[in-house]
């Protein structure tokens, strides 16, 4: 509402002109605007099929924290790990029980996870978890907890399910593509030496 005096010729106040607008409808089209942004938000950075980053928005976060390692000398680790055979899981009880399989891990992961990790899809059966303020050695001892998680209780329908490890620690200079190779390599690596194991990238 706005008032508006009108002024006489001696400066007095005669009357106040008022205008008045509802702003009701307005405030409305502008909350579900808000809430029509967050769901995109939230499609465009989630995983539709387990809920966590999609691979684009983890890209782009850790791209994020490396320029604060750059900035205030941080140190940030990735953990990429894949579900050991997981196409026979697939193929022997169908594609609805591999995908509960997903969901199930990506609780169990998500549950044994520090405060400050963040866990994406890589895609397909392959997840990735972005660690910022993490050192390599503690890095492979929360892969190796993770391993244990996944291992060592059976999942319903399928019995016991392993998982292969990666990790690997930024280093001053590399680039995101290098990390990734470097990452990748390891789990190569712990896929060569019999599965169900975490193996530290070289430097």
């Amino acid at each position: 509402m706005q008032a508006i005096p009108m002024l006489g010729r001696d400066a007095n106040c005669m009357q106040l002109l008022g205008v008045s607008r509802d702003l009701r409808e307005r405030k409305r089209y502008e909350q579900q605007l808000q809430v029509a942004n967050n769901e995109l938000f939230q499609l465009s950075t989630t995983d539709q099929l387990t809920g966590t980053w999609n691979r684009r928005h983890i890209e782009a976060e850790l791209l994020q924290e490396i320029e604060r390692c750059c900035r205030y000398g941080n140190s940030v680790s990735l953990l990429l790990l894949d579900v050991d055979n997981f196409k026979q899981i697939n193929d022997k009880f169908g594609h609805q029980t591999g995908v509960n399989v997903l969901k199930e891990l990506t609780r169990r992961v998500q549950a044994n996870l520090r405060q400050l990790d963040r866990l994406g899809r890589w895609g397909g059966e392959e997840f990735l978890v972005l660690m910022p303020q993490c050192q390599a050695d503690d890095a492979l001892q929360l892969a190796e907890r993770q391993r244990a998680v996944i291992a060592d209780q059976p999942f319903a329908d399928v019995g016991t399910i392993t998982a292969s490890f990666g990790v690997a620690q930024w280093l001053q200079g590399e680039t995101v593509h290098e990390l990734f190779l470097r990452v990748d390599q390891a789990l190569y690596d712990a896929k060569n030496l019999g599965r169900d194991c975490a193996i530290l990238a070289k430097a």
